[in-house]
C-alpha cells in the first residue's frame, strides 16, 4: 500500500512535465508576426523593418499613447501586445500625416485607409495575411523586409476606395485621387490602380515594396486569411466626435441639388416662329386698314394728278387750308411764325457779316481752348463697363481689396501642316497632335528662353513676374516665374527630349512623359515649384461640343500656349517697369513673327496692354482718314455749289472760299462741344475723334447745299438787298434746319441716358455738336454766304475777290440737271396714288420685318469688332476662341460684417467637415457639376479651406509675426500669438478679408 503512493506521485509529475514541455514547445513555434522593430534606412530617409518571424511584444504605455492617434480601434480589446514598437508607431504616425493632409477632410475615408495600415504595421496577427515576399541585410548584417505580400479581400479595397474617390483639394481644385494614384488622374483610377500605386516601391513615399494581393472572399485559403478591416461609408459619420464627410468631398453626403434650369423652348405658333406669324398678321392687318382707309376716307379729298412744282416755291396747297382742323392750323402758324424768326434773323446777320466772323472765331477759341483739359479713356473697362454696372462695381471692389489681378502676357502658336505622332506604347498606340514633334518643341522651346531674357532698358521677366514660391521676394530668379508652358513639365531642360529607355520591347520617350505629366500635374512640377494645367498649356485638344473632364484627351492638341504672369497693381506709377516690359515684348514678338517663325507655326500674341494700344494706334491711323475725308468733301462742296457754267467765269461761279468755310464751321462745331466737356471735365474716347467728325459733317453739308441751292434758285425781288434776300431765304429754310438739327441732337441726347461710358460720351459730345454746328451755320456760315453773294455780284474771283471780272461775264442762274429730275420725272411718280400706296406697304412691310428677326440679333459686344483688320491682336482674339480650351478664372468675394472667427460664420462658408450642406462653397460645388449650364468648370478653391489644412498641420508652415520666419508648429507661443492676431485681424477686417473662392 505504501509503496503505491510515491509510484502515482511519480506518473502524476511525469505527465505534467510532458504537458508543460508540449506547451512550451508549441509556444515556440508560433509566427504571430512578420517584422518588429527599424533595422536599416536608406538614402531617402526611408525606415525599413527587421524581418521577425516570432511572436507579438508587449507595447509600452508611450507607445499605446502613440496608437490611439490613428490606431485607436486595436485597442478596444484591451490589447497590449503588438507586432511593432514604438518606433515603428512613430513613423506610422509621421507617414500617416502626409495622407492626412489631403484625406482628413473626410474622416471616414481617412478612417477606411489607415485601418489596414494599422493592420499590417502593428496587429498581433500579422502572419494571417502578411508574407514576407523578399529581405535584405543591413550594414550589421541583420535581415529586414524589403518586400511584402499583403493580401487583402477586394471587398475592403473597393470600399475604401469608393469612400475616398470623391474627396477634393481645395487648393487645387482637383481630387485628392488626381494626386494618389500615380501617373492616373482621378478619372483613370480605380481601386486596384491606388493601392497599387500605394505599394510601389517607386513611389517616392513608400519605403519598401508593398504587393496587395486582393481576394474575393475573406475565407482562409491555403493557411492565409485575408485582412478584411471595417469601413464606413463616406455618408456616415465613424463616431459621435467627427461628422460624415461633407459634399465636396463624398457625392452620397450631397443635398438634392437645384433642378437644371429648363432651357426656353422655342416661341413657336404652329410650328412656326412666333414673332414672324404675329408679324405676318400684324402686316396683314395693317396693310387692309391703310389700304380701306385709304379708300374710304381720301377718296374726294386726294386728286390724283402729277402734280408739278413750279417755279421756285413749294406747289400751291391753297385749297388743303380751307376748314383745317385745329392742329393743322396750328402747325401752319408755328411754321409762319418761325419763318418770320429767321428772316429777321438771317437779316441781321447777312447785315453784320465782319463783326459776326469775328464773334464767332472768337468763341469757338474760347470754347476750343477746353480741349487742353479734355481727358482721354482708352481703357478698355472704362470704355464699355457702365460704372454703375453690377460687374463693374464687383470688379472694382475685387481690385480694391485684393489687388487687380495678374497680368497677362499669352502666346498661341498652332502647328502648320504638320501630321500627328502615333507612338506605340506597351498599352497599346498613342496619338499625338502635331504640336509635338521634336522640331517644333525645340522651336517653341527657343522662343520662350528669348523672351525670359528680353531686356527692357535693364526691366527684366524677373522683376515683373509673379513669383509666390520665392522665399525672398527682393531676389527673384526667372526660374521663380511662374511660367505655364508644356517645358515645364521636363524643368526646362532641352536635354530631355532626348530621353530613351525600353519597356517590354517599347521605346520610352519623351512622349511618355508628356502622356504622364497632363495625366497628372503634379508628379511633373515646373520650376517655379507648381504644377502646370495643360488645359492652359495646351489648346485645341477638345473637339466640337466636348467639354473639359477627367477624360479629356490633352494628347491630340494642336497648339500650344505660353502665359507669363505678370504683377498687377492699382497704381499706375506701380506699373511702369510691367508697361515698359510689355513695351519691348510686343516690339520682339512682331519682329519675331515677321522675321524668324517657322513654316511650320502660326502664331498670335497679345500682352496686358495690347488692346489699349491698338485702339490707340488705330485713332491715330484714322487722323489722315479724316482728313482726307474733309478734303474730298471740300471738293465736292466747292464744285457742286458753284454753278460753273463757262470756262471763263469759273473762279468767279465757284464757291471754294463758301466750301472751305462750311468745312471750317464742322471742324469747329465738334472742337467746341470737346472743348465744353473739357471745362466740364467729361472724359472723352477716341471714338469722339473717329466718328464725330464725320457724322457731323454729314449734317452740316447737306444744310448747306439747302441754304445755298435755295438760295440759287431764287430770284430777288425788286429793290431787295442782298441781305434781305439771304435773310427771306433763311426763313423759307430755317425751320426745316432747326428741326433736323435738334430731333438729331435730341436722339443723341436720348442716346446719353445708356450707361456705357464709350456711347454716353459720344452720344452727349455729337448732340452738343450738332447744336453749335446748327448755330454757327445760321449765323456765321449766312455772314460768309453775304459776302460771298456780294462777291459774285460785284464779278470778283473766288479766293482772290481783290480781282474782278467783267460786267459781260454774268450768266444768270438755270436749273441743273439733277433738279430737272426730281422736278419733272421723280416727284410727279412718287405723287401718283398708287405708287405713294405702294411705298406704304413696302416700308410697312420693312417694318414688320424687322421687328420679327430683332430676337435673333445676339447681344454683347464682341471684342474683336473694336480691332483693326491689321491687328496682331485681333489674330490673337481669333486664334484664342479657335484654341484655347478653357474658361478665365471666376472670383467669388463675400462682402459685409462676418466675423471669420465664428464658427457659425466658417460652417457657412467652407466646405470641408462641419461645413453646412448650404454653405457657399457647397452650392459652388454643386454649380460646378452642372457646367454645361453654369459654365463653372471645376470646384471652387477657398482661402478658408485652406487656413483649416494648414492650421491642423504639425509641423508645416507656421509663421512667426516677430520676424517674419517660418517656424515649427510646436512653438506654441508662436502659435498662440498667430491665431490670436488672425482671429483679431479677421474680426476687425472682415470686409476687407472677405473670402476670395
Amino acid at each position: 500500500m505504501c509503496s503505491s503512493i510515491p509510484l502515482r506521485s511519480t506518473a502524476i509529475g511525469v505527465r505534467t512535465i510532458f504537458i508543460v514541455t508540449l506547451l512550451s514547445l508549441f509556444q515556440l513555434s508560433k509566427q504571430d508576426c512578420v517584422w518588429f522593430g527599424v533595422c536599416n534606412t536608406d538614402a531617402f530617409n526611408h525606415n525599413q523593418y527587421c524581418s521577425y518571424n516570432g511572436t507579438a511584444k508587449s507595447m509600452p504605455q508611450d507607445g499605446i499613447d502613440l496608437l490611439k492617434e490613428r490606431c485607436g480601434f486595436l485597442l478596444d480589446e484591451g490589447q497590449t501586445e503588438f507586432c511593432c514598437d514604438i518606433n515603428q508607431v512613430k513613423i506610422l504616425n509621421e507617414n500617416v500625416k502626409l495622407a492626412a493632409a489631403i484625406l482628413d477632410r473626410c474622416p471616414s475615408c481617412m478612417s477606411n485607409l489607415v485601418r489596414h495600415i494599422c493592420e499590417f504595421t502593428c496587429s498581433a496577427n500579422q502572419s494571417q495575411f502578411a508574407h514576407v515576399a523578399a529581405t535584405k541585410n543591413n550594414t550589421e548584417g541583420l535581415p529586414y523586409v524589403s518586400s511584402l505580400d499583403l493580401h487583402i479581400t477586394a471587398e475592403y479595397i473597393n470600399k475604401t476606395y469608393k469612400s475616398c474617390s470623391q474627396v477634393s483639394v481645395p487648393q487645387t481644385g482637383q481630387l485628392a485621387l488626381d494626386l494618389m494614384c500615380g501617373a492616373y488622374p482621378a478619372s483613370r483610377c480605380s481601386p486596384t490602380k491606388w493601392f497599387t500605386y500605394m505599394g510601389d516601391a517607386n513611389n517616392i513615399y513608400v519605403p519598401f515594396q508593398i504587393t496587395y494581393v486582393q481576394h474575393q472572399s475573406n475565407s482562409t485559403i491555403n493557411g492565409t486569411l485575408p485582412l478584411n478591416p471595417h469601413t464606413v461609408p463616406c455618408n456616415k459619420a465613424i463616431n459621435n466626435l467627427l461628422p460624415a464627410c461633407s459634399c465636396s468631398d463624398c457625392e452620397m453626403s450631397c443635398p438634392i441639388a437645384p433642378p437644371k434650369p429648363e432651357v426656353p423652348e422655342k416661341f413657336t405658333i404652329a410650328g412656326f416662329d412666333a414673332y414672324v406669324v404675329i408679324m405676318s398678321c400684324v402686316f396683314i392687318v395693317g396693310v387692309f386698314t391703310f389700304l380701306m382707309g385709304s379708300y374710304v376716307f381720301t377718296q374726294d379729298s386726294i386728286i390724283d394728278e402729277n402734280p408739278t412744282i413750279e417755279g421756285n416755291d413749294v406747289p400751291d396747297d391753297t385749297n388743303f387750308r380751307q376748314h383745317t382742323p385745329f392742329f393743322e392750323n396750328l402747325g401752319d402758324k408755328t411754321e409762319v411764325f418761325l419763318e418770320n424768326i429767321f428772316t429777321k434773323w438771317g437779316t441781321f446777320f447777312a447785315s453784320y457779316p465782319r463783326i459776326t466772323l469775328f464773334a464767332g472765331a472768337l468763341l469757338v477759341s474760347i470754347l476750343g481752348y477746353g480741349v487742353t483739359f479734355i481727358q482721354i479713356t482708352t481703357d478698355p473697362v472704362q470704355l464699355w463697363a457702365s460704372p454703375n454696372s453690377k460687374s463693374r462695381i464687383e470688379r472694382d471692389f475685387f481690385d480694391n481689396k485684393f489687388e487687380p489681378f495678374f497680368r497677362i502676357e499669352q502666346i498661341i502658336i498652332k502647328a502648320v501642316n504638320l501630321p500627328n505622332i502615333v507612338h506605340n506604347t506597351s498599352n497599346g498606340p498613342i496619338t499625338f497632335g502635331p504640336v509635338f514633334h521634336k522640331e517644333f518643341l525645340t522651336v517653341f522651346f527657343n522662343l520662350q528662353e528669348e523672351i525670359k531674357n528680353i531686356d527692357a532698358n535693364g526691366t527684366f521677366l524677373k522683376d515683373i513676374c509673379y513669383a509666390p514660391l520665392s522665399d525672398d521676394k527682393s531676389d527673384i530668379s526667372t526660374s521663380n516665374c511662374i511660367v505655364q508652358s508644356i517645358w515645364g513639365y521636363f524643368q526646362d531642360d532641352l536635354s530631355r527630349l532626348d530621353d530613351n529607355e525600353e519597356d517590354n520591347g517599347f521605346n520610352v520617350t519623351y512622349l511618355d512623359a508628356i502622356y504622364q505629366c497632363t495625366s497628372n500635374p503634379y508628379l511633373c512640377l515646373a520650376p517655379y515649384g507648381g504644377p502646370v494645367d495643360p488645359a492652359v498649356a495646351l489648346g485645341g485638344f477638345l473637339r466640337p461640343g466636348e467639354q473639359l473632364s477627367g477624360n479629356t484627351k490633352y494628347e491630340l492638341a494642336n497648339a500650344l500656349i505660353l502665359t507669363f504672369l505678370v504683377r498687377n497693381h492699382q497704381k499706375t506709377t506701380d506699373l511702369l517697369s510691367a508697361l515698359r516690359w510689355e513695351t519691348f515684348f510686343v516690339e520682339f514678338m512682331s519682329n519675331y513673327t515677321k522675321n524668324n517663325m517657322s513654316d511650320f507655326m502660326d502664331i498670335a500674341f497679345t500682352s496686358e496692354r495690347s488692346i489699349e494700344d491698338e485702339l490707340n494706334r488705330e485713332s491715330r491711323s484714322d487722323i489722315l482718314t479724316i482728313l482726307v475725308s474733309y478734303l474730298i468733301m471740300f471738293m465736292y462742296i466747292a464744285i457742286s455749289l458753284g454753278h460753273v457754267k463757262a470756262f471763263n467765269r469759273a473762279f468767279i461761279d465757284s464757291k471754294i472760299t463758301l466750301g472751305l468755310g462750311g468745312v471750317i464751321i464742322v471742324l469747329a462745331s465738334v472742337v467746341s462741344s470737346v472743348g465744353i466737356f473739357g471745362y466740364a471735365g467729361i472724359p472723352a474716347t477716341l471714338i469722339i475723334v473717329e466718328v464725330i467728325p464725320f457724322l457731323v459733317l454729314a449734317v452740316g453739308v447737306d444744310n448747306i447745299f439747302i441754304l445755298v441751292q435755295t438760295h440759287q434758285r431764287d430770284h430777288r425781288k425788286p429793290n431787295e438787298l442782298h441781305e434781305q434776300q439771304i435773310g427771306r431765304i433763311l426763313g423759307r429754310v430755317g425751320p426745316s434746319m432747326l428741326l433736323t438739327s435738334l430731333s438729331e441732337s435730341f436722339c443723341f441726347f436720348l442716346g446719353s441716358l445708356s450707361d456705357m461710358p464709350a456711347v454716353k460720351a459720344f452720344a452727349l459730345y455729337a448732340g452738343v455738336a450738332l447744336i453749335i454746328d446748327f448755330i454757327l451755320q445760321i449765323t456765321c456760315f449766312v455772314s460768309l454766304f453775304t459776302l460771298d453773294t456780294k462777291r459774285k455780284e460785284e464779278n470778283r474771283l473766288d479766293i482772290c475777290c481783290f480781282i474782278k471780272g467783267k460786267k459781260s461775264d454774268i450768266i444768270n442762274n438755270s436749273e441743273g440737271l439733277l433738279y430737272k429730275f426730281f422736278k419733272s420725272v421723280y416727284v410727279p411718280f412718287l405723287m401718283k396714288k398708287v405708287v405713294r400706296v405702294l411705298v406704304m406697304i413696302i416700308f410697312f412691310a420693312w417694318l414688320c420685318l424687322s421687328v420679327a428677326i430683332s430676337p435673333r440679333i445676339d447681344i454683347g459686344l464682341d471684342q474683336e469688332l473694336a480691332m483693326p483688320e491689321d491687328s496682331f491682336v485681333l489674330h490673337y482674339f481669333k486664334s484664342l476662341n479657335k484654341h484655347l480650351n478653357i474658361g478665365p478664372p471666376v472670383f467669388f468675394v463675400l462682402k459685409g460684417n462676418l466675423t471669420y472667427s465664428n464658427s457659425l460664420v466658417q460652417n457657412s462658408v467652407c466646405s470641408g467637415r462641419f461645413c453646412n450642406d448650404d454653405s457657399v462653397l457647397t452650392q459652388i460645388y454643386l454649380a460646378s457639376r452642372q457646367s454645361n449650364t453654369t459654365y463653372i468648370a471645376r470646384p471652387a478653391s477657398s482661402w478658408i479651406d485652406d487656413y483649416f489644412d494648414w492650421a491642423l498641420a504639425s509641423s508645416c508652415c507656421k509663421y512667426n509675426p516677430q520676424n517674419g520666419d517660418f517656424c515649427p508648429h510646436q512653438g506654441a507661443p508662436v502659435n498662440q500669438a498667430r491665431f490670436k492676431r488672425q482671429s483679431e485681424d479677421l474680426t476687425e477686417h472682415d470686409t476687407a478679408l472677405s473670402g476670395i473662392l
